[in-house]
């Protein structure tokens, strides 16, 4: 049952059947019904396999809900329910472009990243683009960005090497 309209009827038709029009009745009386289910109140979130899970874009944009906390959900511009491979489209695209928008680089992916690929469950582009989706929001939290450079300029001073000993490549994924 996915509306209080819904249930009523199918409550009408199994006790009340020679009541009529139930619902013209409780109009009557002033009863509204009008809670209807949207379909992602059903929608079960989990990845339990990367390969076909991502491909219709809700469970990126989720995703991207979940990190980002935009004042407007990306989840509520997504074409649902997900039936067509142009509604799959349209929703990672959306998705991706959301990150891209909050500084989540795509470049450096062999071949590139465009939509199709998570579409059509390419593992190792959609692992790459997850991988640089977990780096942008996450390894800030992890890592310790000036331990991080004066480790790296000790070692590179080590080595005898005095150009680019701030470190300033070694730690691209925080900027």
């Amino acid at each position: 049952v996915k509306s209080s309209r819904a249930l009523v009827y199918a409550f009408a038709k199994d006790f009340l059947s020679g009541e009529g029009d139930v619902m013209r009745h409780l109009g009557h009386l002033g009863y509204v019904l009008e809670w209807e289910q949207a379909p992602l109140e059903e929608f079960s979130f989990e990845v339990t396999n990367i390969k076909v899970d991502l491909t219709d874009g809700i469970r990126l944009a989720h995703l991207f809900d979940v990190m980002v906390k935009p004042v407007a959900p990306l989840k509520d511009t997504l074409r649902l329910p997900v039936v067509a491979k142009m509604q799959k489209l349209h929703n990672v695209k959306t998705a991706l472009k959301a990150f891209s928008q909050v500084g989540v680089t795509f470049a450096g992916i062999k071949g590139g990243l465009k939509a199709k690929d998570v579409v059509e469950a390419h593992r190792e582009k959609t692992m790459a683009m997850l991988w640089r989706v977990v780096a942008h929001f996450t390894l800030r939290d992890l890592i310790d960005e000036p331990a991080l450079k004066t480790e790296t300029a000790r070692l590179k001073a080590a080595r005898g090497e005095t150009s680019g000993a701030d470190a300033s490549a070694t730690v691209m994924y925080f900027n």
